[in-house]
């Protein structure tokens, strides 16, 4: 698969499919709180591999080629890919297992639903597509793929 056709399909999931659900052991009583899973997901993420089918992951040196960040901020998410930018608003569900996640795309207003989990540094994402229906498990196949981002470490200062 070429870069530019690789860097399209990923853009084109993620713009299409932005939907992550966390799901974060916590020993804790108290109710999952969106709010909290918001804040767990903000900061800015690479990608470190994506799974067209499940166990299929694309090659690592493609990966190095396509530069794919996702940067999370309250409930805006936004993707960028050589020199696209796509935008979102995200509403998480983390009383669901696996948690859930709705994206709703700034350009074409169409809602998408998703799975993630978070843990520590590295956020795994399912996409559905438009109007279909929401992944029941980190599994790839097919049309949604899985991808995995790992969190940018924040400068000291």
């Amino acid at each position: 698969m070429s870069k530019s056709a690789l860097s399209l399909l990923v853009v084109l999931a993620l713009s299409a499919g932005l939907a992550v659900c966390a799901a974060a052991e916590d020993p804790s009583p108290e109710p999952p709180d969106p709010d909290k899973d918001a804040r767990s997901l903000e900061g800015t993420w690479n990608m470190v591999r994506i799974e067209l089918d499940a166990g299929n992951p694309v090659p690592l040196p493609a990966l190095k080629e396509i530069k794919i960040v996702l940067v999370v901020s309250k409930n805006r998410m936004t993707i960028k890919a050589q020199g696209m930018e796509k935008t979102a608003t995200i509403k998480l569900n983390p009383k669901k297992k696996p948690c859930e996640i709705d994206m709703t795309a700034d350009d074409d207003k169409r809602m998408v639903k998703g799975i993630y989990k978070l843990e520590k540094d590295e956020l795994t994402i399912q996409f559905g597509q438009p109007g279909a229906e929401r992944p029941k498990e980190l599994k790839g196949a097919g049309s949604s793929p899985i991808v995995v981002f790992k969190r940018e470490k924040k400068e000291k200062k």
